[in-house]
């Protein structure tokens, strides 16, 4: 017997306001490649907090370490606060990734991690999976279903 499970995906349009506030946390940055990264991991950070109020969970995006001009500088986060006191990491792909790598400054102290692939146009964000624990280039084929996370909000 063959399992024919479908991961669904959460497709969140990235607005404005997403974008400013990218654009206001890589303004302090000097290397490129460190403001692209920083940019994109606000962006899947930003539709991660969209699908988890859509459903009830409540955020504090603000207080999380990827909203922090002095921590982004120097690490490469991308969490978000999931109140009352868990931390859920938001990693950002392009479409044509086949793994999404995690940084060690990101691999504890996480709830979990959940991929978003962002459009080559930075116009829409697609929550792809969640997994618990992740590898160092974790393979997107191991993602689990993004309703698992939930689970682990439990306190």
């Amino acid at each position: 017997m063959t399992d024919h499970t479908e991961i669904i995906t959460f497709t969140v349009p990235i607005s404005f306001e997403a974008h400013s506030i990218a654009e206001t946390l890589c303004q302090q940055l000097c290397h490129p490649d460190r403001a692209r990264q920083v940019y994109l991991n606000t962006l899947a950070v930003y539709a991660v907090d969209v699908y988890l109020r859509c459903m009830g969970i409540e955020t504090d995006w603000p207080a999380s370490d990827s909203r922090n001009p002095l921590i982004v500088e120097v690490m490469d986060v991308a969490d978000l606060k999931i109140k009352p006191d868990f931390r859920l990491e938001c990693r950002p792909v392009l479409a044509d990734m086949t793994t999404c790598p995690i940084p060690a400054e990101a691999q504890s102290d996480r709830v979990g991690y959940v991929i978003v692939q962002i459009s080559q146009s930075l116009k829409q964000a697609t929550l792809l999976g969640f997994v618990k624990e992740p590898s160092a280039q974790l393979p997107l084929t191991q993602l689990q279903p993004l309703d698992n996370i939930f689970q682990y909000f439990q306190p």
